[in-house]
Formats: C-alpha cells, structure tokens, sequence
C-alpha cells in the first residue's frame, strides 16, 4: 500500500519503469492510501501485467520501503 501523502511523481514514473521491465502473466494493482480519508485499489491494466520475481520485489522495496510490494 503507498501513502499518497508521501509518495513522489517521479517515484510513479520509476515504478512504471520497474513493472514494464518485468512482463508477465500477473495483473498489477496500485493500493493507494491517503492518511485519515480514504483508500483506493486501482488495477494498472495489462501493459503492466507482471512476473514476479525477487528481483521484481526488491526493487519495489528500494523504491518505495519495505512491505510496500505483495505478490498473492
């Protein structure tokens, strides 16, 4: 899940980077939070369609902190 208070655009365009270098099978969702009002599941569409990896993870990790990334 992603703050919407804390997060940065140029983070949102990094992460795009990080799901198209990782093409697959797996549908992609972006939980997003905004502290003491509301929260929100949006599903980014096939273009964004993952393979989940450890590599995947880590670099979501690095990204954005620890706990963000969850493969179901």
């Amino acid at each position: 899940m992603l703050n919407a208070d804390l997060v940065q655009p140029g983070q949102i365009e990094e992460l795009k980077g990080i799901l198209l270098a990782h093409k697959g099978p797996c549908s992609t969702y972006l939980h997003v939070k905004i502290p003491l009002r509301t929260e929100t599941i949006i599903p980014l569409g096939d273009p964004f369609s993952v393979a989940p990896s450890d590599e995947l993870l880590l670099r979501i990790e690095r990204l954005f902190g620890d706990r963000v990334a969850i493969f179901r």
